[in-house]
């Protein structure tokens, strides 16, 4: 596409329109994130729509001065939602009834932007000369990811392609323009288009797709990662809303690893007690609002360590080992009995660590979570190597000074670990506990 006078401005005119008025025939767009191993995840979007009746969305050129789409006998361009340049990994397209779901390629959607922009610019009645299609073509392209480019910027400070002035120097300037916004979209981001049977597209249905997301980076430094694997702090992930104000209803789901609690998920600009909150702790959080323009800011997720699992665990074998330890030192003769036939409390003191030491084996964690996790599982093997040295100072016959020194030792740390969990549970406990009298003076206002 060399020339504007290529341009398809039927086509360009139905996929304006549709994309303007996605709210009018999507009427559901459910964006659910799944955080998966490691820093893998996936999100999948799940649109239940109406597709528009009309012809001009003919994916074959010849029948889009159809009167009706009944009338086409090939397939139908269906504008999904804009996704950001890049590629897109494990991608996953399908119908209603699961069969694969067509995508138009890299430049075939670009060809599309071009045919929308150029519209555009017939309606507003700006002038610009037919090479500014090359142009469009190549901002519209995979070479172009920014509204910062230097094409970009040219094109809509000074009208300029190359060197020649291909639209007047203000034309595209104000920040307001509706072409202009078009063109920075276009530039960061493609218009996904899936095709569907014409006979097949005149009815309500469920499209899905999904492809591979990769967990945002945490700047989560081994303090911070302590005072969350205790329940002092939280992990907070943001995720940006993926075509929120393309329908009349969006639908965000985060599905929780299992060594990771969901406190909150909340959609920006939503306020408590409505649809865009979900406290509730479920493995999935389900939120839900109307947006009339795609939102600035992301959606925030916010989680913890669950207290059944890795952590309680950490509690529960701390505290094992501190009253073990407890009575073993203060018994009546305890020690010296023990002492006397090593063999037999050295055996059973050997059982715990095997058991504790199972806690440790990682299994396919998200990185959501990874250090917080990693530091419970130093304290369930700090609890472990505790008795591990009692039983070796019971079995080497260690000076009874030193073997007191030890075993007093070993009491201190599991103290202070299971006390420092517990001061946690207790401070998480008394944070819930206010969170919820606020809303609660909140509500009665």
């Amino acid at each position: 596409m060399k020339d504007a006078d290529e341009v398809d401005l039927r086509l360009g005119a139905a996929l304006v329109e549709a994309t303007l008025f996605w709210p009018r025939w999507v009427h559901r767009r459910v964006d659910s994130v799944h955080v998966l191993e490691g820093e893998n995840g996936r999100r999948r979007q799940s649109i239940d729509c109406r597709p528009l009746d009309d012809a001009r969305l003919a994916y074959t050129r010849s029948e889009r001065d159809k009167v009706e789409l009944a009338n086409v006998d090939g397939q139908i361009m269906i504008p999904l939602m804009y996704v950001t340049k890049g590629p897109l990994r494990h991608f996953d397209a399908s119908k209603a009834d699961g069969s694969p779901m067509p995508i138009l390629g890299t430049r075939e959607t670009a060809r599309c932007g071009v045919a929308m922009v150029v519209r555009m610019l017939h309606a507003d009645r700006i002038e610009f000369a037919p090479i500014l299609a090359e142009a469009l073509l190549h901002i519209a392209g995979p070479n172009v990811t920014s509204p910062a480019d230097d094409a970009v910027v040219d094109l809509l400070e000074r009208g300029l392609w190359r060197g020649k002035q291909v639209v007047h120097s203000q034309a595209l300037s104000d920040q307001k323009s509706s072409v202009r916004s078009l063109i920075e979209t276009l530039s960061a981001s493609f218009l996904l288009v899936g095709l569907l049977d014409s006979s097949s597209a005149r009815a309500r249905q469920i499209l899905k797709i999904s492809y591979h997301w990769h967990i945002p980076a945490a700047e989560q430094g081994w303090g911070r990662a302590v005072l969350i694997a205790a329940g002092f702090k939280k992990r907070r992930l943001r995720l940006q809303p993926d075509a929120a104000a393309a329908t009349s209803s969006y639908h965000l789901e985060v599905r929780t690893p299992r060594e990771a609690q969901c406190v909150l998920l909340q959609l920006p600009g939503a306020e408590d007690g409505g649809g865009g909150v979900d406290a509730t702790g479920r493995p999935t959080a389900h939120v839900y609002m109307s947006f009339k323009e795609e939102p600035s800011e992301d959606a925030v997720a916010i989680f913890r360590t669950p207290l059944w699992g890795l952590r309680g665990a950490a509690v529960a074998v701390t505290l094992f080992c501190l009253v073990a330890i407890v009575l073993a030192l203060t018994l009546d003769d305890a020690k010296g009995v023990w002492r006397a036939e090593p063999d037999g409390p050295a055996t059973v003191l050997l059982v715990g660590p095997a058991l504790f030491f199972t806690f440790l084996a990682s299994r396919g964690e998200s990185a959501l979570m990874r250090r917080p996790l990693t530091v419970l599982r130093l304290c369930i093997g700090g609890a472990g190597l505790s008795l591990l040295l009692i039983a070796a100072s019971l079995v080497g016959r260690l000076d009874d000074g030193w073997i007191e020194s030890l075993w007093i030792g070993m009491a201190v740390y599991n103290g202070v670990v299971a006390a420092f969990l517990l001061v946690g549970i207790v401070s998480e406990f008394m944070s819930v506990q206010k969170d919820r009298s606020g809303k609660a003076a909140k509500g009665q206002e």
